[in-house]
């Protein structure tokens, strides 16, 4: 299932194409990699392509569940407002293509309303999984759900890990992971070593990190003052990804 991406002429765009370059492989097939080809056409059947813009949400906090989304192209956040604190969020994953987002909502009673919200931060592609047919094809598809128990299971322990591993890391050095982990999900790390930029607003990364901005800014400087970034505008520019994996 491919897509077209629109790059008109800003540079802005030229970031966005960056970000979401297409895997060669149907993404999938990563998710259920036990499916044979008469299953995958049958998933195919299901899946609706959908496009969003920066800025747009995939669904609020609260809304009733109605599908899952496998993101094919571009990045997504997924937060949940804090308490009390209006227009402030506590960001929980930074999910890329490959990744499935909203599918904590597709087994259990209190599955009806979606638990927080996921927001593009550049234009994103994905397929749409109604629920009842995609409930509907785990439930005659064995190997599609031991598929998906494996995916849920990894995501469990992936967010476990970050928790444990990550409350002993300082700023910087929490940032900086974060920068790679971006860096990679764009597809491009065949050309590690390389000077890439990325088009970041410190407010998301503040959220991710559940710091202040300020607390970004000067850690972005600092980072930059010891030769791992430099800063432009929005662009946040590795100048050697080895280097900065070497300072985590």
């Amino acid at each position: 299932m491919n897509f077209q991406i629109n790059t008109k002429d800003s540079e802005i765009n030229k970031d966005q194409v960056e970000w979401q370059k297409s895997s060669e492989v149907p993404l999938h097939y990563n998710i259920f990699p036990s499916l044979n080809q008469k299953q995958t056409e049958e998933l195919e059947e299901i899946m609706l392509p959908v496009n969003y813009h920066q800025g747009d949400l995939l669904f609020q906090e609260g809304s009733l569940s109605d599908g899952i989304y496998l993101i094919c192209n571009g990045v997504v956040v997924y937060g949940k407002q804090l308490k009390g604190e209006t227009g402030r969020s506590r960001i929980f994953k930074l999910l890329g293509p490959g990744d499935l987002i909203g599918e904590e909502t597709v087994f259990g009673q209190d599955s009806k309303s979606r638990f927080g919200y996921a927001r593009c931060i550049v234009d994103v592609d994905l397929v749409f999984l109604e629920k009842s047919r995609f409930i509907n094809f785990l439930y005659h598809t064995p190997d599609a759900f031991h598929d998906m128990c494996d995916y849920l299971s990894s995501s469990l322990k992936e967010f476990e890990y970050k928790l444990l591993n990550e409350g002993f890391l300082t700023t910087d050095k929490r940032l900086a992971k974060l920068l790679i982990k971006i860096y990679n999900q764009r597809g491009t790390r065949k050309n590690a070593g390389h000077r890439v930029c990325l088009k970041l607003q410190r407010k998301v990364l503040a959220g991710i990190l559940g710091v202040s901005e300020g607390s970004i800014s000067r850690t972005l400087n600092k980072l930059e003052k010891n030769g791992f970034l430099s800063l432009k505008d929005e662009k946040i520019c590795i100048n050697d990804t080895k280097k900065l994996n070497n300072f985590i």
